[in-house]
């Protein structure tokens, strides 16, 4: 399994935000083994040209969705994947309902609707939306993703969140996890009111912990942090300073990682 960081970045990033930073975020956004994307945030366009302008949707087939909020989630972004192909789209009940308005009412069968907790099989994978510790939009429910692939690998996506919920507990406490994406929008900021629906090294550290604990992870899993806050986290060089020693890698745009 290999994941590309699209974006690592938290909503009070934009496209402004460039000037004057060589680790510019883009709001996040990952691929999967190029054939499955989480987030199709309106900063994919823009990796898209600026990184991979050629070749990088050829072999897309699924669409991904967390929640509403418009650092994960543009229309525009929508209609230009399902034009460029039939790539399938999945989320919770009310942002279909949303995303299906982006397209010509022809390609409405391309949109599924998810139940949290309840897997489905999508090409190779087994996925699991697991509702995630963040508040969206009114009647919605916000997910977090288990991911695994036919050939055993596991992967858990948990951006936007806080602690992890019961419910994602349940979905994977008895399985072992190959990798790990953990929010880390308050980096070090663990006063911060947004640790409500949000998480930062601290928590990440203790969650890590109990989930080796447990079993779930292991000496192999890997941990990975994305969704970073411009005001809350250092630069990428010293936040990888002050995570050394933690076993937390800090994502960049355009990391790509194999599993």
């Amino acid at each position: 399994m290999q994941i590309e960081f699209l974006g690592t970045g938290a909503a009070d990033w934009d496209l402004e935000s460039r000037k004057g930073r060589e680790d510019y975020r883009r709001y996040a956004s990952a691929l999967i083994n190029g054939d499955l994307l989480i987030d199709p945030g309106p900063h994919v366009p823009d990796y898209l040209e600026k990184k991979r302008p050629n070749g990088l949707f050829d072999r897309l087939e699924t669409v991904l969705i967390t929640h509403s909020h418009p650092d994960h989630f543009c229309t525009e972004t929508i209609r230009m994947l399902c034009s460029g192909g039939r790539r399938s789209v999945y989320a919770e009940e009310t942002l279909i309902a949303k995303a299906r308005r982006a397209v010509p009412d022809a390609l409405s069968e391309l949109f599924h609707v998810l139940i949290p907790g309840k897997t489905v099989r999508i090409g190779r994978y087994r996925v699991t939306p697991v509702r995630s510790n963040h508040c969206a939009g009114q009647g919605e429910c916000s997910f977090n993703y288990l991911i695994e692939e036919d050939d055993g690998k596991a992967l858990f996506y948990g951006l936007d969140s806080a602690w992890l919920t019961n419910e994602a507990w349940c979905a994977f406490h008895r399985k072992r996890l190959s990798a790990m994406v953990f929010d880390c929008t308050i980096g070090f900021c663990e006063k911060d009111w947004r640790a409500f629906s949000h998480s930062g090294v601290e928590m990440i550290g203790l969650m890590k912990q109990s989930l080796l604990n447990c079993g779930c992870c292991d000496g192999n899993t890997l941990f990975l942090l994305s969704h970073f806050s411009r005001s809350l986290v250092p630069e990428h060089s010293e936040l990888e300073q002050r995570l050394a020693g933690t076993g937390l890698i800090a994502a960049y745009d355009g990391m790509t990682v194999d599993i």
